[in-house]
């Protein structure tokens, strides 16, 4: 049977994404490593989600933009 792509995962597959929501995200589990690793603190990385949340909420851009590619 097909699927529509606009259907809503969470609702068609509930037992796979209720699975999925209980693991800890891929930013989680680096920042994890890298306090593991000492590369940083968990109070830098506390720190680190903090600014990037409120750089988010003031509308700053928070990566720039690519590059414009050259048409050749």
């Amino acid at each position: 049977m097909g699927h529509n792509e606009a259907d809503e995962p969470s609702i068609t597959q509930p037992s796979i994404y209720r699975m999925i929501r209980a693991l800890p995200t891929m930013r989680q589990r680096y920042a994890e490593k890298l306090i593991a690793e000492g590369t940083i603190s968990k109070t830098q990385n506390e720190a680190m989600v903090a600014d990037y949340r409120q750089a988010l909420d003031e509308g700053r851009v928070v990566y720039p933009p690519a590059p414009a590619r050259s048409a050749t």
